[in-house]
């Protein structure tokens, strides 16, 4: 007994913390909570939680101490924890109701696998990866997580949005950068996890929205010195690859870097910085206001020659005893490409066909500078502000020379252009938001206050030199101009919102106000030469337009949070007013208004641990752009004419999804269904008119009504240790409607695409994956329906490893893209590309590898793309790398520690 006596003046540590059900199925009231010193197991302080979870404790002194909560309804939870200060928060702490307890927790051999409610948790030195493995290796062992080929990452058929190290942004918002620039061989533990949202964290109150989030800890002996790697490669005819990586920890401050250069398609950057810096192609494009259009990329997504230099530094730290953190990141790309393009168009239009075939060469150079920092500050457990900036600089140089014809379906010429431009773009953006948030003392409401600014500049100057053929009409049009470009936006506005608690902690109320003011502004200069080479101007092809608006948005949110349930139904009342000024032309000005209601709803329902069913409904607006309103006059093609209209309106969207999710770790599986529909009123399309001179005429329209459908569903499953099988399904159908020739066309786009995955993982010694994805394709057009596009791609990679004696490992990669010819004028796709290496390690601590790689054995590898919408086919093809032999050698360094020890295949 005199052990638990605990007097005001011997109680000198406190801890805090609180229980609760992940399932939130049981009440959480009652739970005994009891502390014991780790090193002799000596009872220090025992309570029992309060209706909401909460405990609070008393001990005598610093020290490790072990935390049981106990309780007939729950498994009993250990947590350790040290005690330093005079306050240690334990924070949430997940119990687990014995009804769920199969489903829920588990401990796999040397503790490889604990799942804690929502969480995962991964003990990363239980999977074996080859020493100086990156991230990305180590998620690729981790069942439920899949690593795509560009570095996309998946966490139970979900993408992982956020990646953090201890918590923390590092390097990149990006996953992919995250995973390939630190090494397996530094992380404790990989935590997966579904996040709230920024505003839930913010307010208090759950919005129901989650983010799929991947969280790094970093072994204690990974958070000080230097680690990385660096590597270089040369290679026939005339192929290079340089790149370093570098980290360096120090308590809570880290520092990453990293540089690259080459002339192939392998880089350092991930998916989302690949666009930011040095732009990408080939990716799926769904137009939801226009219904599905269908966009393939056959074979790799890097186009053109490339030589590229990238680089970037990141910073981040914690100071001011952790009230104040900060995170900076700049980035530099410069990027060269040299690219030869042919393409050929089919218009189908209600009495013919006309085919334009296109060829082009060009080159583009740009170079980036971007930077970036965050810095929070967190005043107390209820005040909080955060800075963010971000800064842009970037001047490109494009040349391109091009040549086209346009044939009517009996093959008669009808026109033909030759052009050469060339053109320098200088721009310079900024963006900053100011964000302040103040939780109240009542749990529940809170108020948050934002500012936001962003500015952009750009500037240009061009020269045209074209011939344009009118075969028909026996006659040359010859352009010999220069242009001078400017366009600025201004963008700035704020926002309030405020969370109100209104029934036990059950019922939620939100209210918001946002206002922005948006201001576009372009001058476009175009000069004429005369036959003495003077310059004058030209009027015709010059244009100066603003296009500004004012929007105000009041709106509320009301959710119902409880047990499984996570729900909201909102709508938000939106007020915005155009003002055009056609400053060159007219002179005249031109106001109008839009009103909007933009409803809202969302329900999550959690049917156990592993799975969830979510509704989603939305509705919003869709605004004309500058360019669909007042475009530019564009002369680069005469043949090609596109109008503006100031009538356009606004269109509505109607959007609803369907999600459900279930993975159970302890089986080992996991399955994804996502279905979507929308509904598009007064969309916004195109009207066309293509005479028989070969001219055609466009502008943007808005039509009836458009829709589209869409279902994606996967299932994977472990049957084995070592292997694992996945099922892919997904199509789409959609409808959309335009104008051709003053006749109205109904267009109907339908994909259907079944695909099976296998993976074989031996361990670090054999690893096999394969996947096949067979794709139906079918549009159609009410204007013809005796032409029809419909056909079957086929899409299969195999990827295959295999560690040897000696340290030898040899490697494999198979791609087979094959999508048939759709009728004379449009070409079929049969490529194989095939690469392989074979590598072995050197260094008595296997630190250095050296590579002997060919990449595109059979030399077959090209660039391709497939469009079709209701009456338009385009197929377009590209130069790329090709066939090269290269020998490349990676050195790993780490100035603290030893790496773990790898599996090995063979004993040397």
């Amino acid at each position: 007994m005199l052990i638990l006596c605990r007097t005001p003046a011997q109680a000198q540590f406190t801890v805090t913390g609180t229980l609760a059900d992940t399932s939130g199925i049981d009440d959480v009231n009652n739970i005994s909570v009891v502390i014991i010193r780790a090193s002799d197991s000596i009872l220090q302080s025992f309570t029992r939680t309060d209706i909401k979870g909460n405990f609070s404790l008393d001990i005598k002194d610093t020290g490790t101490y072990l935390m049981l909560a106990t309780h007939p309804s729950f498994a009993t939870y250990i947590e350790s924890f040290r005690v330093k200060d005079r306050t240690t928060a334990l924070g949430i702490l997940p119990v687990i109701s014995r009804s769920e307890l199969l489903e829920t927790i588990f401990f796999t051999d040397a503790r490889a696998i604990m799942v804690k409610g929502d969480t995962t948790i991964y003990i990363a030195d239980s999977f074996n990866v080859r020493q100086y493995a990156t991230v990305d290796e180590l998620l690729k062992k981790l069942p439920g997580l899949e690593v795509s080929r560009d570095g996309k990452i998946k966490a139970y058929g979900k993408d992982v949005q956020r990646m953090y190290v201890d918590g923390e942004e590092f390097f990149s918002d990006d996953p992919s950068v995250v995973a390939k620039t630190l090494q397996a061989s530094s992380i404790d533990r990989v935590k997966v996890y579904e996040d709230k949202s920024e505003n839930s964290r913010n307010t208090g109150v759950d919005d129901g929205e989650r983010v799929t989030t991947i969280n790094l800890t970093l072994k204690e002996n990974a958070k000080k010195g230097v680690m990385g790697s660096l590597e270089a490669g040369y290679g026939h005819p005339d192929f290079y690859e340089l790149a370093g990586k570098v980290q360096s920890y120090k308590g809570k401050r880290k520092v990453a870097a990293y540089i690259m250069g080459a002339n192939t398609n392998n880089n350092t950057l991930g998916f989302r910085d690949r666009q930011n810096y040095a732009g990408d192609e080939g990716f799926v494009s769904f137009d939801e206001n226009t219904g599905i259009s269908t966009y393939m990329s056959e074979g790799p997504d890097n186009s053109g020659l490339p030589r590229n230099i990238n680089g970037g530094f990141n910073y981040t730290n914690k100071l001011l005893e952790d009230k104040l953190s900060v995170n900076a990141t700049y980035g530099y790309n410069n990027h060269q490409l040299e690219k030869m393009n042919n393409s050929i168009s089919r218009y189908i239009m209600p009495d013919t066909q006309y085919v334009i075939t296109n060829n082009s060469t060009g080159s583009n150079h740009n170079i980036t500078h971007k930077a970036s920092t965050t810095e929070t500050v967190k005043f107390d457990s209820l005040k909080t502000l955060t800075f963010t900036g971000s800064m842009n600089v970037r001047q490109e140089m494009n040349t391109r020379s091009n040549s086209s014809e346009s044939k009517d379906i009996l093959d008669n010429l009808i026109t033909s252009t030759t052009s050469k431009n060339t053109t320098e773009n200088k721009s310079l953006s900024s963006n900053l938001r100011v964000y302040y948030n103040q939780k109240l003392r009542k749990e529940g409401r809170s108020y948050s206050v934002a500012f936001n600014f962003r500015h952009s500049d750009v500037r240009s100057e061009g020269s045209l030199n074209s011939l344009n053929r009118l075969i028909l009409l026996d006659s040359n049009i010859v352009y010999n101009q220069r242009r001078d470009n400017r366009s600025l936006t201004l963008n700035y506005g704020g926002s309030l919102t405020y969370t109100e608690p209104l029934l036990k902690d059950k019922v939620f109320l939100e209210l918001s106000y946002n206002f922005a003011r948006n201001e576009n502004n372009n001058d476009f200069r175009t000069y004429d030469y005369d036959a003495s080479g003077t310059s004058y101007y030209n009027p015709f092809f010059s244009n100066v337009y603003a296009f500004n608006y004012n929007s105000q948005t009041g709106g509320f949110n009301l959710r119902y949070n409880h047990k499984k349930i996570r729900s909201s139904v909102g709508l938000s009342a939106n007020d915005i007013r155009f003002e055009q000024v056609n400053e060159l032309h007219s002179g005249l000005s031109r106001t109008y208004g839009n009103f909007n209601l933009m409803p809202r709803a969302s329900v999550n329902y959690k049917l156990n641990s592993g799975s969830n069913f979510t509704m989603n409904y939305n509705g919003r607006t869709q605004q004309p752009t500058i360019e669909q309103i007042q475009p530019l006059v564009i002369n680069t093609d005469p043949t090609n004419i596109r109008l503006g209209n100031e009538n356009l309106r606004q269109s509505f969207n109607n959007s609803l999804s369907l999600t459900y999710n279930t993975y159970s770790v302890l089986k080992n599986y996991y399955a994804y269904v996502s279905g979507n529909m929308a509904l598009n009123i007064n969309p916004i399309s195109q009207a066309q008119t293509l005479n028989e001179s070969g001219i055609r005429t466009y502008q943007h329209i808005n039509t009836r009504n458009s829709s589209s459908y869409s279902l994606w569903a996967m299932y994977n499953k472990g049957v084995t240790g070592d292997l694992d099988i996945s099922g892919y399904f997904s199509t789409s159908y959609g409808t959309n409607y335009s104008l051709n020739n003053n006749q109205e066309s109904r267009n109907n786009t339908l994909t259907f695409s079944p695909g099976l995955g296998i993976e074989y993982d031996l361990d670090t010694i054999l690893e096999i994956s394969l996947r096949f994805t067979p794709t139906y394709y079918n549009a159609t057009t009410s204007l013809r329906t005796d032409v029809k596009n419909d056909y079957w791609t086929y899409a299969t990679y195999l990827d295959f490893s295999y560690l040897l004696p000696l340290g030898l490992e040899v490697e494999s990669r198979v791609d087979w893209q094959y999508r048939p010819r759709v009728d004379n004028s449009i070409r079929g796709n049969n490529v194989w590309l095939w690469n392989a290496g074979l590598s072995k390690t050197l260094l008595k601590d296997r630190s250095l590898k050296v590579t002997l790689y060919c990449y595109d054995i059979l030399n077959q590898n090209v660039g391709f793309n497939y469009y079709q919408s209701g009456y338009n086919v385009n197929e377009s093809s590209w130069n790329v790398v090709q066939r090269y032999l290269m020998l490349k050698a990676q050195w790993n360094f780490n100035s603290q520690r030893k790496p773990r020890p790898a599996a090995e295949a063979v004993t040397e």
